[in-house]
């Protein structure tokens, strides 16, 4: 019999489980001859359950040995109001340690869950409704289902950004699976987007998600959080700031930290790589610094002969962007090149051959729920230089005007150093 025990002592044997209870327990529990014929029972009550400092009102806990198919039958419930905020009905088969339930959950709050993804996210609010199966045993559980999110926020650590969302999604052997997920940002910016959640049995959670948006906050990060590290056996070596390497884009601090990789590996130390990439400048015509003019900067990326190649050094800016795109075309999809100048250009100068391959695609994917006054704005011209002189009559202060044709040179140059040159040539003249 228990008379309003106290949960938090159930907690010394659940140290290394993320879970910690609270709360008062009554009932009875019997458990006769557990080595012949074993029965087990329980009828126990529970007043205010506290669940990792989250009260989940009162509830029952409903148990009984089935000896023909060796499990424990139970039923949990909790919650408040008339509407538990969780019910948990299956067996348990001591055995093997293996769990066959059903989870109902009705405006269940989340924040009980945040020690579960603690290397991931942070600060997290809301309610969730659905219906979880969760098999396998209790050292590999296999969780499947769906649920409705609902007013959830959250803070995603590495990120320093505070997300919101009231979606649906489903879970499948674990993962959280995302499609059409809505997303807001602390600005009221939205983002629409699919992906995946996945973790090692609810342990080392990866996040992987693809999201189309426009002027979304993806960091909110200092100088302080942005550091590169090197790592040999259990050591982490610092090397330097990020705000310290001169080139941009992500996909050169990709090439920086494989570099510094291959160095750590044969022996070359963090200053030496520290001031190897402290010295290293962007390689003419690869997203290359020309000069400030009209208040804008001029950046020369005439490499760029591919739409995937002008794409990544768009992603490398967030000031607003005037973009020179051109060129001739090699018979590659521009949609998504398409799609992405949409999110994130203000201004398109298309030049060359392919400017009118390059404006259909830009017109075939301006969403109609896209504000006009949201897209960029397109102009033609014949040639780079026509396209140079364009962009100085309407380039404002603080924009970047950006050559990165996605289309090669061969319609108007020799290669792509000569076009790059001759873009240098013009934006000096200036």
């Amino acid at each position: 019999m228990f008379n309003e025990l106290d949960l938090s002592i159930v907690n010394n044997f659940l140290e290394n489980s993320r879970l910690k209870l609270g709360g008062q327990i009554s009932g009875s529990a019997i458990l006769k001859d557990p080595f012949k014929n074993p029965i087990f029972l329980s009828d126990l009550k529970l007043v205010n359950l506290n669940l990792n400092g989250e009260n989940f009102g009162n509830g029952e806990v409903l148990a009984s040995w089935i000896n023909k198919d060796k499990k424990i039958h139970i039923k949990t419930f909790s919650g408040i109001g008339e509407m538990p905020a969780f019910l948990i009905e299956g067996d348990y088969y001591p055995g093997n340690s293996g769990i066959n339930l059903s989870i109902n959950l009705d405006q269940f709050k989340l924040n009980p869950l945040l020690p579960f993804a603690d290397q991931l996210i942070s600060d997290l609010t809301g309610m969730v409704t659905g219906n979880l199966e969760l098999r396998g045993t209790l050292k590999e559980p296999d969780l499947n289902g769906h649920l409705n999110l609902i007013k959830t926020s959250l803070l995603v650590d590495y990120l320093k950004t505070r997300y919101n969302f009231t979606n649906q999604i489903t879970i499948s052997k674990n993962s959280i699976i995302l499609k059409n997920f809505e997303i807001t940002d602390s600005r009221g910016n939205r983002a629409i987007g699919e992906g995946l959640i996945s973790n090692n049995y609810f342990k080392n959670f990866r996040l992987d998600l693809k999201l189309e948006t426009k002027n979304f906050e993806f960091l909110n990060t200092t100088e302080k959080d942005n550091q590169l590290f090197y790592r040999s056996g259990e050591v982490d070596t610092w090397i330097m700031s990020q705000d310290s390497i001169r080139l941009r884009g992500e996909h050169n601090l990709r090439n920086v930290l494989a570099a510094c990789a291959i160095a750590g590996a044969i022996g070359i130390s963090a200053e030496a790589m520290r001031m190897a990439v402290e010295a290293f400048v962007a390689i003419p015509h690869r997203l290359e610094y020309v000069r400030s003019w009209g208040g804008a900067d001029w950046y020369n990326d005439s490499i760029a002969t591919a739409p995937e190649r002008a794409m990544a050094a768009i992603q490398s800016f967030d000031r607003p962007l005037l973009l020179l795109a051109g060129g001739r075309d090699k018979d590659l999809p521009w949609d998504d090149f398409a799609r992405l100048v949409v999110q994130r250009v203000d201004h398109v100068i298309a030049f060359g051959e392919a400017a009118t391959k390059i404006i259909d695609a830009l017109e075939r994917n301006s969403t109609i729920s896209q504000p006009h006054s949201k897209r960029p704005s397109i102009t033609s011209c014949g040639n780079l230089r026509q396209a140079v002189d364009q962009a100085a009559q309407i380039v404002k202060p603080g924009e970047v005007v950006l050559l990165s044709p996605g289309g090669t040179s061969y319609d108007e140059f020799r290669d792509f150093e000569e076009r790059g040159e001759c873009f240098k040539q013009q934006v000096m003249k200036l």
